[in-house]
């Protein structure tokens, strides 16, 4: 069974979404990545969960994506930034 991460097949995301959620991972604030029907979810480092949709165009962050608040755009901006900023070098492994 693979480990739970990005070395799952994501062929269903949007490169938005899944630079969001390296972001979150190469920063440390997120980790244990799980697909659900329309949502990557991670584990905040904070408590609760990221919600990021297979578009990109949310970014989300509670329990239950049903009362998770939206974070501002410029926050997952950044993440993607942080996950561009990781290319040619050794991405952390989600799974710790």
């Amino acid at each position: 069974m693979p480990k739970p991460g990005l070395n799952f097949p994501l062929f269903h995301l949007a490169p938005k979404a899944r630079s969001i959620a390296e972001g979150l991972i190469a920063t440390g604030r997120g980790s244990e990545l799980c697909l659900t029907d329309s949502y990557v979810r991670l584990r905040a480092k904070a408590g609760g969960f990221y919600w990021i949709s297979f578009d990109g165009r949310r970014l989300l962050r509670g329990d239950e994506v049903s009362e998770a608040e939206p974070l501002q755009p410029k926050f997952a901006d950044a993440m993607s930034k942080a996950a561009e900023g990781m290319v040619g070098r050794n991405r952390p492994d989600p799974a710790g």
